[in-house]
């Protein structure tokens, strides 16, 4: 975990890894936000979005 401090006018530095990226911020509670990287779609879920996925979905559905 690392810490950073917050400047006076509410900016972070986020590590080197994330440069020139798209990120998303969502605040979960009071005083929890999560950070994800990606372009519209966060990494995480681009999985949902391949061909593959989409058609195990379908042969779900039916």
């Amino acid at each position: 975990m690392e810490v950073r401090k917050v400047s006076s006018k509410s900016q972070i530095t986020l590590p080197k890894e994330f440069a020139g990226k798209l990120v998303s911020i969502e605040r979960l509670s009071e005083g929890v936000l999560q950070i994800k990287s990606g372009e519209f779609i966060p990494d995480s879920e681009k999985i949902f979005h391949t061909e593959k996925y989409k058609k195990r979905l379908e042969a779900f559905d039916k």
